[in-house]
């Protein structure tokens, strides 16, 4: 083996001068602040297909050989600084792509990623990464590099007596963080439970994410036995799994995370100098809905929100968070309108009606193996959607008891919490835009709107528009909202933007800002502009 190691060390080496010079020689200048070199499998596949190839299926041995390659590369570092960076490798091609539930025996040893949403994150706790045994008849001396989940001798070779104990002061340890992830929601099937699976982070990627984030996970299968039990049926030929993280990479992002080009920048100044721009925001919200002129005006605003981090003289935080009910008939296509903000948005979460809780909005506590069995907060939808949009349909239907769970989130933009003995307070910077019915399904046109709202009116004052949404029967309308639905069906699936359909563009109802170009505009007014 170690002439094998020796052989692909060597590959390796050639590689990274090849690709990764530069980004090496960088790395060097910052270590050991950054300890991480991130390797792309595409740039291993184009230098050598074989060697790509067994990096998926015999990944101990070839990151052992990348890591050996990496630490000869004739760099300058911090003196007394030994050079001994991560490589993590990333963009695994679709075929090493794996749903939760179907992880199973195949995948023990091999590279592969995972599309997943994280559930829980454990606290970080030292490992053993360089084992100093001291034999207690002889005093040998041995240092002992643990690998994955091996096992420390006990025996002293010298004086053959079992004497060796660890002696902590002078042994190596790394930052070892175990998290549980779930298969994301919209990937489940037939009903179906989430498949849960625990994931081990180390080193440089602990607290590098946190609950309800959705990651593109990388890493190795591995297995371990399961811990002695007294009661029956269960087997110890049973073993858990849980992934080694070699690479993470975020999916969703915020607002301020989206990707912006130089040539996006350029596009995002020309339009902001636009005189139309404002009613062109408006219009590509939502363009398959017909009307809604001012909601949608409303729903521009939100998603752009308010100056950040505003004080007043006393030290009291000013909530730029902008927050908007809509309240009408059925049919008003309320539901619709709030899918597309969360879909727009980069970052959001969308509940609904009698299946939300107090506590699923706000903050959980539960007993967590992760802590070794004690109490542990998990934060709910409004905290997982800070600095986002949170889409709360059916907002009549939630008990009373569990939405007033939101004055707090509404007002002050935080969630306190006193359970289990546990005190904390959550940011939940969140901008919440809710959907409900009137009192009795329908307005009554012989009474005010406002004796129809069946929401207390502690809670509806913390919206800052709400919006009475009627269904008024109006021929003229009603034959361009049909008119608006017929010609959208018509141009379903055609993807030139010049089809026509019977005479008709699909132009007339193509959005004046794309969507991906909106949400980046949107980012950049966010991050960079702050009236």
């Amino acid at each position: 083996m170690a002439s094998e190691v020796a052989a692909l060390t060597d590959r390796f080496e050639e590689f990274l001068n090849t690709y990764y010079s530069e980004k090496i020689a960088q790395l060097a200048e910052a270590y050991p602040s950054r300890k991480s070199l991130e390797i792309s499998y595409s740039d291993l596949e184009k230098f050598d297909t074989e060697l790509a190839d067994s990096l998926l299926e015999k990944p101990d041995i070839m990151l052992k050989s990348v890591r050996q390659a990496l630490s000869q590369m004739p760099v300058q570092v911090v003196p007394g600084a030994k050079f001994e960076p991560h490589a993590r490798f990333f963009s695994l091609p679709s075929t090493s792509g794996v749903m939760v539930e179907s992880i199973g025996a195949a995948h023990i040893g091999k590279l592969i990623s995972v599309d997943c949403t994280v559930t829980r994150r454990g606290e970080i706790k030292p490992k053993v990464k360089l084992a100093m045994l001291r034999c207690r008849r002889c005093d040998a001396v041995y240092k002992i590099p643990l690998e994955a989940d091996s096992d420390l001798p006990e025996t002293c070779e010298q004086c053959k007596q079992r004497a060796l104990v660890q002696d902590e002061d002078e042994s190596v340890f790394v930052d070892l963080q175990r998290s549980a992830a779930q298969e994301p929601l919209e990937h489940l099937r037939g009903g179906a439970p989430a498949t849960s699976i625990e994931l081990w982070v180390e080193d440089d990627l602990v607290n590098t994410f946190f609950p309800g984030q959705r990651l593109l996970v990388t890493g190795i299968l591995r297995i371990r036995p399961p811990p002695p039990s007294k009661s029956k049926g269960v087997s110890k030929f049973v073993y858990s799994k849980y992934l080694d993280v070699l690479h993470i990479q975020k999916v969703e992002k915020e607002f301020e995370e989206v990707d912006i080009s130089q040539e996006d920048r350029r596009k995002i100044l020309v339009l902001s100098k636009d005189p139309e721009v404002y009613d062109k925001i408006s219009r590509s919200i939502a363009p398959s809905i017909y009307g809604h002129g001012e909601v949608k005006e409303a729903l521009g605003l939100q998603l752009f929100g308010g100056t950040p981090d505003k004080e007043t003289v006393d030290g009291g935080r000013i909530r730029n968070d902008i927050h908007v009910l809509l309240i009408g008939d059925p049919g008003a296509a309320k539901t619709r309108l709030l899918q597309y903000v969360c879909r727009l948005a980069p970052k959001s979460m969308y509940v609904s009606g009698k299946s939300v809780t107090g506590t699923g909005l706000t903050a959980a506590a539960e007993k967590d193996e992760l802590a070794e069995g004690g109490w542990t907060l998990k934060a709910g939808a409004l905290v997982l959607a800070s600095n986002g949009i949170a889409g709360v349909d059916e907002f009549d239907k939630i008990e009373d008891d569990e939405r007033s769970a939101m004055h707090e989130v509404m007002e002050s933009g935080t969630v306190s919490v006193a359970k289990a003995g546990i005190v904390a307070r959550f940011n939940a910077r969140t901008s919440i835009l809710a959907a409900a019915n009137p009192k009795y399904g329908r307005f009554d046109p012989n009474m005010y709107p406002a004796q129809q709202f069946e929401i207390p009116p502690t809670l509806l004052s913390r919206f800052d528009l709400i919006f009475p949404i009627r269904d008024i029967m109006d021929e003229e309308r009603d034959k361009k909202t049909a008119d608006h639905i017929l010609l959208q069906h018509m141009l379903g699936g055609k993807k030139a933007k010049q089809t026509t359909a019977k005479g008709r563009s699909l132009m007339e109802i193509a959005p004046p800002i794309e969507m991906d170009f909106l949400r980046k505009y949107i980012a950049y007014a966010r991050k960079y502009v702050q009236p």
